[in-house]
């Protein structure tokens, strides 16, 4: 940091730097309260606060943003929803717990404000990552080496819809192995901005690719599409007008598609499965997956609350499905981001969804020119967006940091702090 900064700015931007890197841990949780699991991020997140506030406060630096429209109209959504709710104080409890995830995106622009904070902030999130992956990584050597262990369970997930084999479902520090995944994504993309800008050894690099994307692989989850995705747009952009650029690209939306689509049937029979259907020209008979059920049921709910929804921290849907290895699951998320938002808001937190997601891709994407700005705008589109087709991310901590790490560095590239961001570590 600049010499010029005070210690308050730099003890905040300290404190903000643990922040980030807490959120490599979202399991075990530190304590429970009311049965609600409190991680790391939860617990340091307040005082972050207080401080960041007190700090512009006192140099009179809060100056309002156009993204704080997008997320003023998003929380209002919850509460106005919240106000309607049949069970009020779980829907307030939840609301309250949206606005937390906003202000992370808040606090990160504020404090975010050179471009030598926006290198810091990038380079302490990858170490901190080092800590999932590696636990990653030797889950998957456990595995092999001793699968009766008893800390198996805590690593890895159920295979839920997706068929048993002799393989682990990495979660690491996460929840389920899906939001590993969508971590992972996020992972990948920030490590490729910190090897263009040589913020990161090139050694460390290539082997930083190899352990995200083996743990990506290792998570057997839907979202792999997108990381591919993630992938084909990067080289795609670094590569213009050339044939390898387009067939990156190319690549990247098929296997996107195709991973899609396997939201769409079971891939093999389960006794849950309400009917059966023919795909067209194969002949094959196939069964929904719990994905469709629980779309289907999300849909009627949204479509019989339309205006406000059921209430925020309300059940999306109630599925009851078969897994593949025999035991059942009450499914009620959405599996949908915008399923999710729209079933408890109704259609004013669809529309506030849609439009600070709309911003966000214009505003990012049409930087293309910046592999840094370019970077986190693909992470926030392949991670919050189109994973967000196939699970609820909505409440992921880390897209929350990545949505103030994309708006904080459109803003210093605007304000003309720098024409480039830096090189070197």
């Amino acid at each position: 940091m600049s010499e010029r900064s005070s210690s308050p700015e730099r003890f905040v931007f300290g404190a903000f730097l643990l922040l980030t890197a807490s959120l490599a841990v979202q399991k075990p949780s530190i304590i429970s309260i009311a049965g609600k699991p409190l991680s790391a991020t939860d617990l340091i997140f307040p005082p972050v606060l207080l401080a960041t506030v007190a700090l512009l406060a006192k140099d009179r630096r809060i100056v309002w943003k156009t993204a704080y429209w997008s997320f003023m109209a998003y929380a209002a959504a919850f509460i106005l929803a919240a106000s309607f709710a049949p069970d009020r104080i779980q829907s307030f409890t939840k609301t309250a717990a949206t606005i937390y995830l906003v202000l992370i995106a808040a606090v990160a622009i504020e404090v975010i404000d050179t471009p030598e904070k926006l290198r810091l902030t990038i380079l302490v999130f990858l170490c901190a990552s080092v800590i999932p992956i590696l636990i990653g990584i030797a889950t998957v050597g456990l595995f092999y080496a001793d699968p009766q262990s008893s800390l198996l369970p805590y690593l890895t997930t159920h295979y839920g819809a997706v068929p048993v084999g002799n393989y682990p479902r990495l979660s690491s520090t996460f929840s389920s192995a899906s939001m590993f995944c969508n971590y992972l994504n996020v992972v990948l993309m920030v490590l490729l901005i910190g090897g263009a800008k040589e913020w990161v050894n090139k050694k460390l690099f290539v082997i930083g690719i190899a352990a995200v994307l083996i743990c990506a692989v290792f998570t057997v989850s839907s979202g792999l599409g997108a990381v591919v995705l993630a992938l084909g747009l990067w080289y795609w952009n670094t590569h213009p007008k050339t044939v390898s650029g387009r067939f990156a690209l190319s690549a990247g939306i098929v296997a996107c598609l195709l991973f899609l689509a396997t939201g769409f049937i079971a891939l093999q029979k389960h006794s849950t499965a309400p009917y059966a259907f023919q795909i067209p020209f194969a002949g094959i008979e196939t069964y929904p997956s719990p994905r469709l059920l629980v779309w289907a049921e999300a849909a009627n709910n949204f479509l019989s609350n339309v205006l406000v929804g059921s209430g925020p921290g309300s059940r999306s849907a109630s599925v009851v499905f078969q897994n593949t290895e025999g035991t059942y699951s009450l499914l009620t998320d959405a599996h949908n981001t915008f399923l999710s938002v729209a079933t408890q808001t109704g259609m004013f937190g669809l529309l506030a969804l849609i439009t600070l997601t709309g911003y966000l891709i214009k505003a990012g994407f049409r930087r293309y020119d910046d592999p840094l700005i370019f970077g986190l705008a693909v992470a926030f589109f392949t991670t919050f967006v189109i994973q967000g087709l196939m699970g609820s991310f909505e409440d992921a901590r880390h897209l929350w940091l990545v949505i103030g790490l994309l708006v904080a560095a459109i803003r210093i590239k605007e304000k003309g702090s720098a024409a480039e961001f830096g090189s070197g570590a």
